[in-house]
């Protein structure tokens, strides 16, 4: 099923989305209840990409695409996040922000958890032995492809933009371009 397209990009001063992030972060809360539509989705594409086989007490059905409404892409690192909307305010007035976020942490910790559940369980299994570490890597592989292939569905001309928190919730935001995705 094709991506359908509600929105169109918006581009941000950095300087200025700076004083939004202060404002907007919050400490990222990794989810550990029960495994998500989305990520059914990606267990779905891993077993079809890795050969793996998913047990059906899982409940995992065929892959879909997800309908994509955003307008900025926030790749972010660290254990703070951003809302999934907000409305952000410039000296050129104001503009809801609807990212596409790809928190690259709490998507580890998750994977993370996810696999080891899986493994503990014997919910996912391969002709060949597999550990929680390598089911691990094959949903991180899968789920950093599946989320460039929504980036770029998107389309030509999203600002990406890149944060790193630390720990203390300071953070350095810079804009990318598509090459560096």
């Amino acid at each position: 099923m094709p991506i359908t397209l509600n929105t169109k990009p918006i581009h941000l001063r950095i300087d200025e989305f700076n004083d939004y992030i202060e404002e907007c972060k919050e400490k990222c809360i990794i989810d550990q209840g029960e495994i998500t539509p989305k990520e059914k989705n990606l267990l779905y594409r891993c077993g079809v990409d890795y050969g793996l086989t998913i047990n059906k007490k899982v409940g995992v059905a065929a892959f879909e695409q997800l309908k994509l409404d955003h307008n900025l892409i926030l790749r972010i690192k660290g254990p703070f996040t951003l809302p999934l909307q907000a409305q952000f305010t410039s000296e050129r007035g104001a503009v809801n922000i609807r990212p596409y976020i790809i928190h690259e942490s709490a998507a580890s910790q998750r994977l993370h958890s996810i696999a080891n559940d899986l493994h503990e369980k014997e919910l996912i299994s391969s002709v060949v032995p597999i550990d929680a570490e390598y089911i691990y890597e094959a949903l991180r592989e899968t789920a950093f492809n599946i989320a460039m292939e929504e980036a770029i569905s998107l389309g030509n001309g999203f600002q990406i933009i890149q944060i790193e928190f630390d720990e203390n919730g300071h953070f350095k935001a810079v804009e990318l371009d598509e090459s560096d995705y």
